[in-house]
Order: structure tokens, then C-alpha cells, then sequence
């Protein structure tokens, strides 16, 4: 489910704009980055805060 906010979201941006996306431990956090990867975003950065995580996508 979490994909899916994302692609959309991403849908309606810009190219070369970024995102940022808080996630949870878990599926999510394994499988996002790689998805959006194969969806031709890049990964900018991926980091810890405090109990969840902060991924940041450029489209």
C-alpha cells in the first residue's frame, strides 16, 4: 500500500523534484527503495529518525 501513496504522489511531480517519505521498519523500508529504484527514481538518501526511517526520492 505504501507504493501505491508513493507512485502517485510521484505521479504528480515534477521531474528532478524530490520527495520525502517516513517509513516503519519492516516490509516497507526493505522493498521502497528497491521498487522505486526499478521505477526510475533514485534514492538520495535513506537514514534513521528516532523510531522510523526517513527516505528521500528524487524523481
Amino acid at each position: 500500500m505504501t507504493f501505491v501513496r508513493v507512485k502517485l504522489k510521484l505521479e504528480s511531480m515534477a521531474p528532478g523534484t524530490t520527495l520525502r517519505i517516513r517509513l516503519n521498519a519492516g516490509e516497507p523500508l526493505e522493498n521502497l527503495p528497491r521498487s522505486l529504484q526499478e521505477e526510475g527514481c533514485r534514492v538520495v538518501s535513506l537514514a534513521s529518525d528516532g523510531d522510523a526511517f526517513l527516505l528521500v526520492v528524487e524523481k
